[in-house]
C-alpha cells in the first residue's frame, strides 16, 4: 500500500539525511527512503554509503571558493545541530593543507582572502614549531585553519535525521529499486508516492538505472589505511590536526586525521588518497570492493607515506578499508532538476561530507523549486545558469 508525501528523499547518507531536514523544517510531508548501516558490510549485498566510518576531515578552506563556501557555511551550523540533536559530532582541532607546490598553496590562501577565512600562514622553523608531529619537506608551506578538524560522519547523519524526524519526516529503511513520476518503489515491494523526488544516492547516481539519465562520474574505488596507536602514543599527538598534504614529487595528494577512538576501542590515525584510480563500473563491482578491505599494494604505500610524514610515530598494529567516491570532470557537485519532479544531488568530489548541511540545504531548495543564487555555486555551474 502506498503513502503519500510531498517529498521522497532517495538517500539517506550524508547530503539526503541534511536535505530531509530541511524539507520536514519547512512544514513539508517527507519520506526518507535509504537502508540502515549494514551490521556485517563483508557479506552485505549494498547499495553502500559513505558515511560508515568515525573520522572524516572538515575544513573551511579549500582550493576553490565554492568548496571553501559550503563548508564555512556548514561549519558555522554544527554546533546548533549538535545541540537540537543532542549529537555531537564535531572536533574542531584544526585543519592544516600543506605542499611545496607554491601554485597549490598560492590558490588555497587566494580562496581564503577571497572567501574571507581566517587561517594561519606557516613555514620553515613556525611549521616546525607550531606542527612537532610532522617531518615536512624543506619548502613546504601550510596553511592552518582553527574552525577545521573532523567531524564523525554516522553521528553527523545520525543528527540529521533525528532533526528531520523531529519535524515530521518518516523513515524508510529500505533502498528505492525504482522511480517514477510521483512513484517510488522501495526493495520490500512497498511504494512511497510523492509530488517531488530527490535523489542523493552518491556513487550509485552513475552506477544504477535509477535516474533515468545518469551523471557523468568516475567512481574511484579507494582504500583506507588505519595506523593502531596506544594511549600513551595518543596522548604524545594531543593538538594534531587533520592535514591535507600534496606532494608534487612523488604526485601524492593524501588526508590525515588525528587519533581517533573507534567502536572496537582503538585507537586509529586514518590515511588515504592514492596517486591511481581504479575505477567501478556497476553494481555488481561496486558490492564486491565494498564487500573487501581494499588494497594491499595502496595500503603498503599509504603506511610508507605516513611514516615519511610522521617518522616518529609508534604504530602497534593497522588495518585497512575499501571506500568508494565520485569523481566529476569538473570538480563540481551535480545540484540540477532533471525533471519538473526530479531532483538530482551527488557528486562529492572527495570534499562532501563536511559540507554535506549546505548541500542539503541547496538540493532541499532546488526540490522546492526555487532557484540558488550565483553565490551558492562554482563558477561553472553559475555561468551555466546565466
Amino acid at each position: 500500500m502506498a503513502q503519500d508525501f510531498d517529498f521522497a528523499v532517495v538517500g539517506r547518507g550524508l547530503w539526503g539525511s541534511a536535505a530531509a531536514m530541511y524539507l520536514a523544517r519547512s512544514g513539508a510531508k517527507v519520506a526518507l527512503i535509504g537502508p540502515d548501516e549494514p551490521k556485517d558490510k563483508r557479506t552485505a549485498p549494498g547499495p553502500f554509503a559513505s558515511h560508515y566510518d568515525e573520522g572524516r576531515i572538515t575544513r573551511s578552506i579549500a582550493t576553490k571558493p565554492n568548496w571553501a563556501r559550503w563548508s564555512s557555511r556548514s561549519i558555522a551550523r554544527y554546533r546548533d545541530l549538535e545541540a537540537q540533536s543532542g549529537i555531537r559530532f564535531y572536533t574542531p582541532c584544526g585543519g592544516a593543507m600543506a605542499s611545496t607546490d607554491k601554485g597549490y598553496m598560492d590558490a588555497v590562501f587566494d580562496t581564503a582572502e577571497a572567501e574571507d577565512l581566517s587561517v594561519d600562514a606557516l613555514e620553515g622553523a613556525a611549521l616546525a614549531k607550531r606542527l612537532t608531529m610532522f617531518d615536512f619537506a624543506p619548502g613546504t608551506r601550510t596553511a592552518l585553519d582553527a574552525t577545521g578538524g573532523w567531524i564523525n560522519p554516522r553521528r553527523m547523519r545520525q543528527a540529521h535525521e533525528t532533526l528531520a524526524q523531529a519535524a515530521g519526516a518518516q523513515v524508510f529503511d529500505a533502498f528505492a529499486t525504482d522511480l517514477s513520476h510521483g512513484k517510488v518503489t522501495l526493495s520490500g515491494g512497498d511504494r512511497v508516492r510523492a509530488d517531488q523526488i530527490l535523489v542523493a544516492t552518491g556513487s550509485y547516481a552513475a552506477l544504477d538505472a535509477l535516474l533515468p539519465r545518469q551523471p557523468v562520474m568516475q567512481i574511484c574505488a579507494r582504500t583506507v589505511y588505519f595506523a593502531h596507536i596506544d594511549a600513551a602514543e595518543c596522548a604524545r599527538l594531543t593538538g594534531m590536526p587533520s592535514l591535507i598534504y600534496q606532494d608534487p614529487e612523488s604526485d601524492h595528494y593524501i588526508y590525515l586525521l588525528p587519533p581517533i577512538r573507534y567502536p572496537d576501542g582503538s585507537w586509529r590515525i586514518k590515511i588515504g588518497g592514492e596517486n591511481m584510480d581504479n575505477l567501478v563500473h556497476n553494481p555488481e563491482e561496486a558490492r564486491a570492493w565494498m564487500q573487501g578491505l581494499g588494497s594491499k599494494e595502496v595500503a603498503a604505500d599509504l603506511e610508507a607515506v605516513l611514516r615519511t610524514l610522521m617518522p616518529d610515530l609508534r604504530i602497534a598494529g593497522s588495518s585497512t578499508e575499501a571506500c568508494i567516491l565520485a569523481h566529476t570532470d569538473n570538480d563540481q557537485p551535480f545540484l540540477e532538476r532533471v525533471t519538473p519532479w526530479l531532483t538530482m544531488a551527488t557528486g562529492c568530489c572527495g570534499a562532501g561530507a563536511k559540507c554535506a548541511d549546505e548541500l542539503g540545504r541547496l538540493a532541499a531548495r532546488l526540490a522546492q523549486g526555487a532557484s540558488l543564487e550565483p553565490s551558492d555555486l562554482g563558477a561553472e555551474q553559475a555561468a551555466a545558469l546565466a
